[in-house]
């Protein structure tokens, strides 16, 4: 442009902002911004517009021990709005039908290969993590009556029964005492699990074999110093081509793929 001079004083002197700019010479962004980084640095133009923006918002900003406009006023709200406002403590819609109070039981199902288990549950609080609302009801009537499970430990039904959370049929255990006594309930279930077990086994020593054969095999030999011949087994005292007796040992490593 011809007037890239005469932009870039305009700007260095505060006078005029970009849009302004666009507006009188009729251009776009690109077009006086190339004008304008020829008769100034892009630094320099940065340093220009934080300092214009600062002056501005210098005189549009809060001063501290300013008061508010509407203080010590009576706000009037239409009567509409406040029977549509949100009270403390209140819901309402979806979560006013889904809510559950604390302290009331709720048996959850969940999917096995076997079919459906159902477990009874109970909520404990409102707030918090959603993963810690509720507790198995089997826990809660444990530490209820004989204090908090150790960790690492927990509470299982002696019959097997989910449902049955009588205090008789409780049980805390760790996982190995928790195995053993799955294996003495149902033995078959337990071989069930080895056989499977079994196969996973076979197929992870199966991969472990094909990963084997993918390392790099590592071939050593020695050659001599100067000719660099070739040696089979350990250097012997002197080189059979050249009489030399200083050997080094040379390693190659090949891919193999399969």
């Amino acid at each position: 442009m011809a007037a890239a001079l005469v932009i870039a004083e305009r700007i260095r002197a505060g006078s005029d902002t970009i849009g302004a700019l666009m507006k009188e010479y009729h251009v776009g962004y690109p077009v006086l911004m190339r004008a304008v980084l020829q008769e100034m640095t892009f630094q320099e133009y940065r340093q220009l517009t934080k300092k214009k923006m600062a002056v501005v918002a210098k005189g549009t900003r809060f001063i501290p021990g300013c008061a508010a406009w509407n203080k010590g006023k009576k706000v009037k709200v239409h009567p509409n709005s406040i029977k549509t406002q949100f009270k403390k403590g209140g819901i309402r819609g979806a979560a006013a039908r889904k809510f559950k109070a604390v302290g009331q039981i709720s048996i959850h199902r969940t999917s096995k290969k076997g079919g459906q288990r159902e477990s009874r549950f109970i909520k404990v609080r409102d707030g918090g993590p959603r993963e810690g609302r509720w507790i198995p009801y089997a826990k809660y009537v444990w530490e209820k009556n004989n204090g908090p499970v150790p960790e690492g430990y927990f509470v299982v039904h002696k019959d097997g029964n989910r449902l049955n959370d009588e205090l008789t049929n409780l049980l805390v255990v760790n996982h190995h005492y928790h195995v053993a006594l799955q294996k003495a309930r149902d033995p078959k279930k337990m071989s069930g699990w080895k056989k499977r077990g079994d196969v996973y086994g076979k197929q992870r020593r199966q991969i472990n074999s094909e990963h084997k054969k993918m390392q790099p095999k590592v071939t050593a030999w020695w050659e001599c110093v100067y000719c660099s011949h070739p040696l089979e087994g350990e250097p012997p005292d002197q080189c059979p081509k050249c009489n030399c007796g200083s050997f080094e040992q040379v390693t190659r490593q090949e891919k193999l793929y399969v």
